[in-house]
């Protein structure tokens, strides 16, 4: 296949993403070919941007098979919207995609500072949390944990140097339902799902059982955590912006979705 040279000019508001698209009932584009143009050598690679922005489509309780249809060889016809979702969970460091995220950009009107990669990013990471959350959960009830609630908090407690509604009133959320991970950077997240993950792999290798000894697991893996992001840059993990709203950045993104869908209906007529 020779190579597509999409998002190789500067004007972003060019005419070759549209004429790579292919016509069978609906528009869609080849996620072997996307790969190609976003400067992609090795498909395996790009395929963990699909698979990241899967994580998002499922996390906006968007059926997956709508935007990415399933071919041979671990291909898929995309959607214009997979196609955005892809581009935006992509090697940034590649100036294909940088110019990429630029184009999508300037396609749908719903397109803001919320949609920026770092904030979708935001939304794999959480649903990874979520998934890891259920796991621990898991792994701590059959480890002997009588109090989940306590044992989630002395993980807090070691990462923050605060209890888990301490942490709620420095989000600005106390007294409500919401999550401090709802409102949280992709960095802090990361560390989250880092600290989680380590909670529960300790837990299973060192054979830890009993309420107590759980809570103290989930401290001392917080309070190493916090640590290396203390020695990193000195900064404090409590102390790290509260970001905006995961709940509105999903309403943007189907704006875009919906905005993308325009687009090909008017191409259609």
């Amino acid at each position: 296949m020779a190579e597509l040279t999409l998002f190789d000019i500067e004007n972003v508001d060019n005419d070759q993403f549209e004429l790579s698209c292919h016509q069978n009932g609906i528009r869609y584009w080849l996620a072997s070919e996307l790969a190609n143009m976003l400067g992609y050598t090795e498909y395996k690679t790009f395929l963990k941007s699909i698979n990241k922005a899967m994580t998002v489509c499922t996390s906006l309780n968007m059926q997956i098979i709508s935007h990415f249809i399933p071919l041979a060889n671990n291909d898929f016809k995309l959607t214009r919207f997979a196609c955005f979702l892809i581009t935006m969970n992509a090697d940034i460091k590649k100036e294909k995609v940088a110019k990429a995220q630029i184009y999508f950009a300037s396609l749908a009107d719903a397109i803001s500072e919320l949609m920026q990669a770092e904030q979708i990013e935001r939304i794999e990471i959480r649903e990874e949390l979520t998934n890891k959350n259920k796991s621990l959960a898991a792994t701590a009830n059959m480890a002997g944990v009588e109090n989940y609630a306590l044992f989630n908090n002395a993980g807090y407690m070691g990462m923050y140097n605060m209890s888990f509604n301490d942490l709620k009133k420095v989000k600005g959320i106390e007294g409500t339902t919401k999550s401090p991970l709802d409102f949280m950077g992709k960095r802090e997240l990361a560390a989250n799902l880092f600290r989680i993950s380590e909670t529960e792999a300790k837990i299973k290798s060192d054979h830890i059982y009993g309420q107590k000894n759980l809570e103290n697991t989930a401290k001392e893996v917080g309070k190493k955590v916090r640590n290396i992001m203390i020695d990193n840059d000195g900064v404090r993990p409590e102390m790290l912006a509260r970001q905006v709203a995961l709940s509105d950045v999903k309403k943007n993104i189907k704006k875009v979705e919906k905005d993308y869908n325009k687009i090909d209906n008017n191409k259609k007529k």
